[in-house]
């Protein structure tokens, strides 16, 4: 892979822009909201958008086509069950964050710390961040507190987020040395790292859950890039064409060891 130097000038533009949409973005995650609403409440000040994915991802029956109101009912009643599905494919940073919110009766921060975290929470459903007065808070509706205890209890659904956690870390670590792969050449890599301890297709939901976070992996038409990688068509286009060249061929241990590396730093730019 080729290297690109960005000018100040060029890197003074992009964090222009960057924090120009970044405070649009806030102002629309962050509505007002009360730690005393219903989980009813909270729904209803999503948009349909918003309400249409967690429908999509819980599967909530004959919600199809529903106006506003109507689909509300039907994830109120519906989504309580079907918690689990979410815990199963969740990380144990996340599972660590919902222990800490369901402990506290209101939980306040004072200015926006992961607004792409919150944003994923709040589109499954699961946690409501937004303003209370000045303060920005993150809600777990009362309704849903005692059947996710129920869940996080289960030592069944400790071992499979470890489990995930464990896929995240290698796929993190395996695109520190590749810089951006298919989705079939990483997920290949993943497996066979895994002694293929995981089914190919459970690997990529993990992969599409944690790419939502938009964390430190992101994804391109149909390749999965580390997050700072600048030049990825670039990247691609090489990929393509040296048909001679084959990826570095990461160990497990090399894999593993870089991505707890790059979960506990910002990453080192080396892909621009």
């Amino acid at each position: 892979m080729r290297n690109r130097e960005i000018d100040d000038i060029e890197m003074d533009l992009m964090l222009a822009d960057a924090l120009k949409k970044n405070a649009s973005y806030i102002q629309k995650l962050y509505i007002d909201i009360d730690p005393n609403w219903s989980y009813e409440q909270l729904l209803l000040k999503l948009t349909k958008k918003e309400l249409e994915e967690i429908r999509k991802f819980y599967k909530v029956p004959k919600s199809s086509g529903l106006n506003k109101n109507d689909l509300v009912q039907k994830i109120v009643e519906d989504v309580p069950q079907k918690l689990e599905k979410w815990f199963e494919c969740c990380l144990a940073e996340d599972l660590k964050i919902i222990r800490e919110y369901i402990g506290n009766e209101v939980n306040v921060t004072e200015d926006v710390e992961n607004p792409e975290l919150d944003y994923y929470f709040r589109k499954r459903g699961i946690v409501f961040s937004g303003l209370y007065g000045v303060d920005y808070v993150h809600i777990v509706p009362k309704e849903l507190i005692k059947p996710i205890n129920k869940i996080i209890d289960k030592d069944e659904i400790t071992e499979k987020v470890y489990g995930n956690t464990d896929i995240i870390l290698v796929a993190n670590g395996i695109l520190e040395y590749w810089g951006v792969a298919s989705k079939k050449s990483l997920v290949e890599k993943i497996s066979t790292l895994f002694n293929s301890r995981f089914e190919d297709e459970y690997i990529e939901g993990i992969l599409a859950e944690y790419v939502l976070k938009e964390d430190r992996i992101s994804e391109y038409e149909g390749y999965y890039q580390n997050l700072y990688v600048m030049d990825t068509e670039l990247i691609i286009e090489e990929q393509n064409i040296r048909t001679d060249m084959g990826f570095y061929p990461v160990t497990f241990k090399e894999a593993l060891k870089a991505g707890v590396l790059n979960t506990q730093s910002s990453p080192k730019n080396n892909w621009t």
